[in-house]
Protein backbone atom coordinates (compact mmCIF):
# COMPACT_ATOMS: atom_id res chain seq x y z
CA UNK A 1 0.00 0.00 0.00
CA UNK A 2 1.40 3.41 -1.00
CA UNK A 3 2.25 5.73 1.87
CA UNK A 4 4.12 8.51 0.03
CA UNK A 5 2.52 10.56 -2.73
CA UNK A 6 3.62 13.38 -5.00
CA UNK A 7 2.00 15.88 -7.35
CA UNK A 8 3.25 16.35 -10.91
CA UNK A 9 5.32 19.57 -11.29
CA UNK A 10 2.94 20.77 -14.02
CA UNK A 11 0.10 20.86 -11.47
CA UNK A 12 1.18 23.73 -9.18
CA UNK A 13 -2.41 24.86 -8.57
CA UNK A 14 -3.37 21.38 -7.40
CA UNK A 15 -0.38 21.36 -5.06
CA UNK A 16 -1.31 24.75 -3.61
CA UNK A 17 -4.94 23.73 -3.10
CA UNK A 18 -3.81 20.62 -1.25
CA UNK A 19 -1.32 22.56 0.89
CA UNK A 20 -4.03 25.14 1.70
CA UNK A 21 -6.45 22.42 2.80
CA UNK A 22 -8.86 23.04 -0.11
CA UNK A 23 -8.30 19.73 -1.92
CA UNK A 24 -8.42 16.13 -0.76
CA UNK A 25 -6.97 12.96 -2.30
CA UNK A 26 -8.47 9.52 -1.67
CA UNK A 27 -5.62 7.01 -1.57
CA UNK A 28 -5.75 3.25 -2.06
CA UNK A 29 -9.20 3.33 -3.65
CA UNK A 30 -10.32 1.94 -6.97
CA UNK A 31 -11.75 -1.18 -8.57
CA UNK A 32 -9.43 -3.88 -7.17
CA UNK A 33 -11.14 -6.16 -4.67
CA UNK A 34 -7.98 -7.10 -2.76
CA UNK A 35 -4.28 -6.38 -2.54
CA UNK A 36 -2.29 -7.82 -5.40
CA UNK A 37 0.95 -7.31 -7.35
CA UNK A 38 2.13 -7.34 -10.95
CA UNK A 39 2.60 -11.11 -10.84
CA UNK A 40 -0.88 -12.02 -9.60
CA UNK A 41 -3.23 -9.25 -10.71
CA UNK A 42 -4.54 -11.25 -13.70
CA UNK A 43 -6.03 -13.97 -11.50
CA UNK A 44 -6.97 -11.51 -8.73
CA UNK A 45 -8.81 -8.93 -10.81
CA UNK A 46 -12.60 -8.82 -11.16
CA UNK A 47 -12.79 -5.98 -13.66
CA UNK A 48 -11.09 -5.86 -17.06
CA UNK A 49 -8.11 -3.62 -16.33
CA UNK A 50 -6.96 -3.36 -19.95
CA UNK A 51 -10.29 -2.47 -21.54
CA UNK A 52 -10.57 1.30 -22.02
CA UNK A 53 -14.36 1.46 -21.93
CA UNK A 54 -14.57 -0.96 -18.99
CA UNK A 55 -12.08 1.04 -16.95
CA UNK A 56 -13.91 4.31 -17.63
CA UNK A 57 -17.17 2.70 -16.57
CA UNK A 58 -15.70 1.05 -13.48
CA UNK A 59 -13.83 4.20 -12.44
CA UNK A 60 -17.08 6.17 -12.53
CA UNK A 61 -18.83 3.49 -10.49
CA UNK A 62 -16.11 2.42 -7.98
CA UNK A 63 -18.30 -0.49 -6.92
CA UNK A 64 -16.24 -3.65 -7.56
CA UNK A 65 -18.29 -5.68 -5.08
CA UNK A 66 -21.60 -4.70 -6.78
CA UNK A 67 -23.06 -3.39 -3.53
CA UNK A 68 -24.81 -0.39 -5.13
CA UNK A 69 -25.84 -1.53 -8.59
CA UNK A 70 -26.77 1.19 -11.06
CA UNK A 71 -25.06 4.02 -9.17
CA UNK A 72 -21.89 6.06 -9.55
CA UNK A 73 -19.37 7.15 -6.93
CA UNK A 74 -20.37 10.83 -7.11
CA UNK A 75 -24.07 10.01 -7.12
CA UNK A 76 -23.67 8.03 -3.90
CA UNK A 77 -21.77 10.93 -2.32
CA UNK A 78 -24.64 13.24 -3.33
CA UNK A 79 -27.17 10.81 -1.82
CA UNK A 80 -25.26 10.81 1.49
CA UNK A 81 -25.10 14.62 1.58
CA UNK A 82 -28.82 14.90 0.83
CA UNK A 83 -29.61 12.41 3.60
CA UNK A 84 -27.80 14.76 6.00
CA UNK A 85 -29.95 17.71 4.91
CA UNK A 86 -27.71 19.33 2.31
CA UNK A 87 -29.16 20.77 -0.91
CA UNK A 88 -27.09 19.23 -3.70
CA UNK A 89 -27.01 19.47 -7.49
CA UNK A 90 -25.16 17.00 -9.73
CA UNK A 91 -24.04 18.45 -13.06
CA UNK A 92 -22.20 16.91 -16.01
CA UNK A 93 -20.62 18.97 -18.76
CA UNK A 94 -21.14 17.84 -22.38
CA UNK A 95 -22.22 14.25 -21.72
CA UNK A 96 -24.20 12.01 -19.41
CA UNK A 97 -22.06 10.54 -16.64
CA UNK A 98 -22.44 7.21 -14.86
CA UNK A 99 -20.48 8.72 -11.96
CA UNK A 100 -23.38 11.05 -11.09
CA UNK A 101 -26.10 8.40 -10.96
CA UNK A 102 -27.61 8.16 -7.50
CA UNK A 103 -29.87 5.56 -5.93
CA UNK A 104 -32.60 4.63 -8.42
CA UNK A 105 -36.06 6.07 -7.62
CA UNK A 106 -34.56 8.27 -4.90
CA UNK A 107 -31.98 10.56 -6.50
CA UNK A 108 -32.90 13.35 -8.89
CA UNK A 109 -31.56 13.20 -12.44
CA UNK A 110 -28.26 15.02 -13.00
CA UNK A 111 -28.17 18.12 -15.21
CA UNK A 112 -26.24 17.85 -18.47
CA UNK A 113 -24.93 21.20 -19.71
CA UNK A 114 -23.01 22.06 -22.87
CA UNK A 115 -19.63 23.76 -22.56
CA UNK A 116 -21.15 26.44 -24.80
CA UNK A 117 -23.86 27.20 -22.25
CA UNK A 118 -27.61 26.85 -22.77
CA UNK A 119 -29.54 27.76 -25.92
CA UNK A 120 -33.03 29.18 -25.74
CA UNK A 121 -35.64 26.58 -26.61
CA UNK A 122 -37.21 26.67 -30.08
CA UNK A 123 -35.77 29.93 -31.41
CA UNK A 124 -37.70 29.59 -34.68
CA UNK A 125 -41.10 29.00 -33.10
CA UNK A 126 -44.10 29.61 -35.38
CA UNK A 127 -46.03 31.15 -32.47
CA UNK A 128 -45.04 33.61 -29.77
CA UNK A 129 -46.89 31.46 -27.25
CA UNK A 130 -45.45 28.12 -28.36
CA UNK A 131 -44.16 27.12 -24.91
CA UNK A 132 -47.52 27.98 -23.33
CA UNK A 133 -49.27 25.78 -25.91
CA UNK A 134 -46.84 22.91 -25.30
CA UNK A 135 -47.28 23.21 -21.53
CA UNK A 136 -51.08 23.33 -21.81
CA UNK A 137 -51.15 20.25 -24.06
CA UNK A 138 -49.01 18.28 -21.60
CA UNK A 139 -50.88 19.36 -18.47
CA UNK A 140 -54.23 18.03 -19.64
CA UNK A 141 -55.03 14.55 -18.34
CA UNK A 142 -58.05 12.27 -18.29
CA UNK A 143 -58.76 9.17 -16.20
CA UNK A 144 -57.62 7.03 -19.13
CA UNK A 145 -54.23 8.73 -19.39
CA UNK A 146 -51.39 6.23 -19.20
CA UNK A 147 -48.72 6.42 -16.53
CA UNK A 148 -45.97 6.47 -19.17
CA UNK A 149 -47.61 9.33 -21.04
CA UNK A 150 -48.02 11.28 -17.81
CA UNK A 151 -44.40 10.72 -16.91
CA UNK A 152 -43.25 11.83 -20.39
CA UNK A 153 -45.37 15.01 -20.20
CA UNK A 154 -44.15 15.80 -16.70
CA UNK A 155 -40.52 15.35 -17.81
CA UNK A 156 -41.05 17.57 -20.87
CA UNK A 157 -42.63 20.43 -18.94
CA UNK A 158 -39.96 20.20 -16.24
CA UNK A 159 -37.20 20.23 -18.87
CA UNK A 160 -38.62 23.34 -20.56
CA UNK A 161 -38.75 25.13 -17.21
CA UNK A 162 -35.20 24.11 -16.33
CA UNK A 163 -33.93 25.14 -19.76
CA UNK A 164 -35.43 28.62 -19.41
CA UNK A 165 -34.05 28.98 -15.90
CA UNK A 166 -30.53 27.89 -16.89
CA UNK A 167 -30.60 30.10 -19.99
CA UNK A 168 -31.41 33.17 -17.91
CA UNK A 169 -28.61 32.34 -15.47
CA UNK A 170 -25.87 31.59 -17.98
CA UNK A 171 -26.67 33.87 -20.93
CA UNK A 172 -25.47 37.05 -19.22
CA UNK A 173 -23.05 35.51 -16.77
CA UNK A 174 -19.39 36.52 -16.71
CA UNK A 175 -16.47 35.27 -14.62
CA UNK A 176 -13.70 37.12 -12.85
CA UNK A 177 -11.20 34.69 -14.32
CA UNK A 178 -10.42 34.51 -18.05
CA UNK A 179 -10.57 30.89 -19.18
CA UNK A 180 -8.79 29.63 -22.31
CA UNK A 181 -10.88 28.79 -25.36
CA UNK A 182 -9.75 25.15 -25.28
CA UNK A 183 -12.20 22.28 -24.79
CA UNK A 184 -11.34 22.04 -21.08
CA UNK A 185 -11.27 25.82 -20.66
CA UNK A 186 -14.80 26.16 -22.00
CA UNK A 187 -16.00 23.39 -19.69
CA UNK A 188 -14.43 25.00 -16.62
CA UNK A 189 -15.90 28.38 -17.59
CA UNK A 190 -19.42 26.90 -17.43
CA UNK A 191 -18.59 25.29 -14.08
CA UNK A 192 -17.38 28.64 -12.68
CA UNK A 193 -20.57 30.37 -13.85
CA UNK A 194 -22.75 27.72 -12.24
CA UNK A 195 -20.84 28.01 -8.96
CA UNK A 196 -21.22 31.79 -9.10
CA UNK A 197 -25.00 31.42 -9.29
CA UNK A 198 -25.47 28.72 -6.66
CA UNK A 199 -27.55 31.04 -4.47
CA UNK A 200 -30.06 31.79 -7.24
CA UNK A 201 -30.33 28.07 -7.88
CA UNK A 202 -30.99 27.41 -4.20
CA UNK A 203 -28.05 25.01 -3.94
CA UNK A 204 -25.51 24.57 -1.13
CA UNK A 205 -23.23 22.03 -2.81
CA UNK A 206 -22.52 21.26 -6.46
CA UNK A 207 -20.90 18.07 -7.72
CA UNK A 208 -19.52 18.44 -11.25
CA UNK A 209 -18.32 15.81 -13.71
CA UNK A 210 -16.12 17.02 -16.57
CA UNK A 211 -15.04 14.45 -19.21
CA UNK A 212 -11.54 15.01 -20.55
CA UNK A 213 -10.10 12.56 -23.07
CA UNK A 214 -6.68 12.09 -24.62
CA UNK A 215 -5.04 9.99 -21.91
CA UNK A 216 -4.35 6.83 -23.97
CA UNK A 217 -0.60 7.48 -24.11
CA UNK A 218 0.99 4.00 -24.08
CA UNK A 219 4.75 4.42 -24.73
CA UNK A 220 4.46 8.25 -24.74
CA UNK A 221 3.11 8.37 -21.20
CA UNK A 222 5.74 10.66 -19.64
CA UNK A 223 5.93 13.25 -22.43
CA UNK A 224 2.20 13.26 -23.19
CA UNK A 225 1.25 13.53 -19.50
CA UNK A 226 3.32 16.69 -19.19
CA UNK A 227 1.25 18.28 -21.96
CA UNK A 228 -2.08 17.18 -20.50
CA UNK A 229 -1.18 18.29 -16.97
CA UNK A 230 0.05 21.64 -18.27
CA UNK A 231 -3.37 22.16 -19.87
Amino acid sequence: ICETFGVHPNLPTVEKMYDDGDLLFFSNTGVLTKETDKYNFVKDEVTRLFSHSSQQFETERVDPFEMSHGTGILGRIADSLKAKGHIVDTISIDSKATALQGTPNLASSPFVLSRFGVSRFNLGASSNNMESHITAMNEATVPESGVFGDFWSESLVKSLSQNNFMYEILSGSVTNTSFPTSFLGQQLSVVAKMIGHHAERGVETDIFFIPNGGWDHHSSLIAASKVKFRE
